[in-house]
């Protein structure tokens, strides 16, 4: 399986959505730890990650993005990201109406164990807004359901961890959040999930999470950033979509370092920002940047 995350990060007058995931497939003896888990789409205000056999949830997203392509509507985002969320869900069930199996317990095992979370900007309502799609072994149907946030403007934590160790991993943030060196409940979240993901690829009891983590944010502009991950395990070498960059591939995403990693840099016009607002080295001017 695999373990991915979902939050609202706030700060200052920073809203934006982060989703973040391992990077490990696992099959029988066979581990995988470059594998792409958060994906993003035609269109710019959304993405997706998921738990479960990849022989279903890969060729799902695939069709949810032929499903777009295929629409100038949908990729152009004149369809809100809500009536993408219905589509995935008809998609799914009929995906699932038209497989085959010899043993149908092993179908519905796998459907069981495979689930998605879609988040993204819904210009309609004006909020950010994110869908669970589990499997309903009593109607055998995909349900979508929509994990609701503190509120328009909360500052409450709200966060979903899916897959293998999840239930540790929200008792691991609670417990970050509570010590001395966490910000305070009114403040919100930053990038506490991001440290509770990268404890679990480092726990040995987790066989089937590792690899580099690698983050998508999404925010209130309709658009949606992959970052290149630096991993301290890595040597410090650039991850993408968990990933390492060869030696001649340059990154022209922005990079996140996990050591410091609620500060996010960003090239602009020959100039280096972050969106925390301290000055950066190598001499370039650096700029706060609110979102993106």
């Amino acid at each position: 399986m695999t373990l991915t995350v979902a939050w609202l990060r706030n700060r200052s007058d920073v809203r934006e959505l982060v989703m973040a995931s391992d990077s490990r497939l696992s099959a029988g003896p066979e581990r995988w730890d470059t594998s792409p888990k958060v994906l993003t789409f035609a269109r710019t205000d959304m993405a997706m990650s998921f738990t479960g056999t990849t022989e279903f949830t890969y060729p799902a997203m695939l069709q949810l993005n032929r499903a777009l392509e295929t629409h100038p509507a949908m990729v152009e985002r004149r369809f809100d990201v809500t009536q993408v969320a219905a589509l995935f869900e008809d998609i799914l069930n009929q995906m699932v109406a038209m497989a085959s199996t010899t043993i149908g317990e092993s179908l519905d095992d796998t459907l069981a164990n495979t689930r998605y979370l879609l988040g993204g900007f819904s210009w309609k309502i004006g909020e950010f807004r994110i869908w669970e799609f589990a499997w309903d072994r009593g109607e055998r149907l995909y349900r979508k359901n929509r994990r609701r946030f503190s509120g328009a403007r909360s500052n409450r934590h709200t966060v979903w961890f899916l897959g293998d160790g999840a239930l540790a991993s929200r008792t691991r943030l609670q417990s970050l959040l509570s010590d001395g060196f966490s910000r305070p409940p009114t403040k919100g979240l930053d990038m506490e999930p991001l440290q509770v993901l990268e404890e679990a690829i480092s726990d040995s009891s987790l066989p089937s999470v590792g690899g580099a983590p690698q983050v998508v944010k999404l925010y209130r502009h309709l658009n949606v950033e992959p970052f290149s991950v630096i991993w301290p395990r890595n040597g410090g070498q650039p991850t993408f979509a968990g990933r390492p960059l060869l030696e001649y591939e340059k990154a022209f995403s922005p990079p996140l370092s996990l050591e410091n990693p609620d500060r996010h840099y960003r090239y602009l016009a020959g100039e280096i920002a972050t969106d925390s607002g301290e000055e950066s080295t190598g001499g370039s001017e650096a700029r706060a940047v609110g979102e993106g």
